[in-house]
């Protein structure tokens, strides 16, 4: 089985329980840009005669907050 299929998605992560059944895993949702010091999504197109290579920076990660938040929102729901 597999364990994504048991997953929800709370506040963009998509979570489910491990197996030792106490901890919880986590992946975003969706990925994420990743953004270069000026702010502005990482692309750049390198030309190479009659071809060229596409370059588009993403990332999989989530901010310490929302995953405390997420944390707060999955303790709640222990009995």
């Amino acid at each position: 089985m597999n364990p994504l299929d048991s997953a929800e998605t709370i506040d963009g992560l998509r979570v489910w329980r491990a197996a030792d059944g106490q901890s919880w895993l986590f992946l975003p949702a969706v990925p994420e840009p990743m953004l270069g010091g000026d702010g502005r999504p990482q692309v750049s197109l390198i030309a190479a005669g009659e071809t060229g290579f596409l370059s588009v920076g993403a990332r999989l990660a989530a901010s310490d907050e929302r995953v405390a938040g997420v944390a707060r929102q999955l303790a709640a729901r222990a009995p």
